[in-house]
């Protein structure tokens, strides 16, 4: 799936709520489109927007993580490196990135301190 998101063709997105009684951990049927679980406030309150960019998509391959194991906090760290990165005219590193912050996993839920 994430390789088809890659690719430089059109695609779309579909966000609904799960429903009541919905198990949040279901396995892909046969001929069913791919899925993800993002939480509400990755888009409402932090900004992440669909698609990721590729330094957002690199540090969840480099983090082996789908993204809502990365704690909301992690996220504003990653777009403020982001920002920074920006404003100084240079593309963000993973090396760099990495130097400043470090993976921490708690339980089922990956942070950057």
């Amino acid at each position: 799936m994430a390789s088809a998101i890659c690719q430089p063709k059109s695609w779309s997105v579909s966000v609904s709520a799960c429903q009541q009684g919905e198990s949040v951990c279901m396995c892909l049927t046969e001929g069913a489109e791919p899925f993800f679980y993002l939480y509400d406030t990755l888009h409402s309150k932090l900004g992440i927007k669909l698609p990721f960019t590729h330094f957002e998509r690199a540090i969840l391959h480099a983090l082996n993580v789908a993204p809502t194991q990365l704690h909301p906090n992690s996220w504003a760290f990653v777009q403020a490196f982001e920002l920074l990165c920006e404003d100084l005219g240079k593309a963000p590193s993973l090396g760099v990135f990495f130097w400043f912050f470090s993976p921490r996993k708690t339980n089922q839920v990956v942070g950057l301190r």
